[in-house]
């Protein structure tokens, strides 16, 4: 088994681990909003199970990336654009050939971002908050400003 092929396991097997969790609360008419010391998992740990799931730490460590793994660094979200080995110097929010910056999962409208390059442009329906308005993508490899072209005021 390769080390993708690994990881996709590892993704799907945890996945399935939570889905379980959630499926128990549910069945168990556990409100989302309770925090009792006999719920199956508290809302708070499977959240972050959730984002530790899609979004792991970076890890500097000579790590093997592949283009399109996701991760978290300094409270950031980040997408590789180009498979690498992780070292110390090439944090992600320091390196923008190897890492674009991809939005928090939980956030229906986050705020926009200039893109340096197509590498993390906005795609056709993105959203995004900017100036205090929302906004969605008319078009693929959309880099322009909100407001100045190529979005619609939602």
């Amino acid at each position: 088994m390769s080390i993708t092929e690994s990881r996709i396991k590892a993704l799907e097997d945890r996945v399935d681990e939570l889905t379980k969790n959630f499926l128990q609360m549910a069945t168990n008419q556990v409100p989302v909003t309770a925090k009792t010391d006999n719920t199956a998992v508290k809302v708070e740990e499977l959240d972050q199970k959730v984002e530790e799931t899609i979004y792991p730490q970076w890890n500097d460590k000579d790590y093997q990336y592949f283009a399109g793994e996701k991760v978290s660094y300094k409270d950031k979200y980040y997408r590789c654009i180009q498979s690498h080995t992780s070292q110390a110097d090439w944090t992600p929010d320091a390196t923008p050939a190897l890492w674009a910056r991809a939005d928090d999962p939980g956030e229906e409208w986050p705020e926009w971002v200039q893109p340096v390059g197509a590498q993390d442009a906005y795609e056709k329906g993105d959203k995004v908050s900017h100036n205090e308005k929302h906004w969605v993508s008319d078009y693929d490899n959309n880099v322009w400003e909100p407001g100045v072209y190529g979005w619609s005021e939602a």
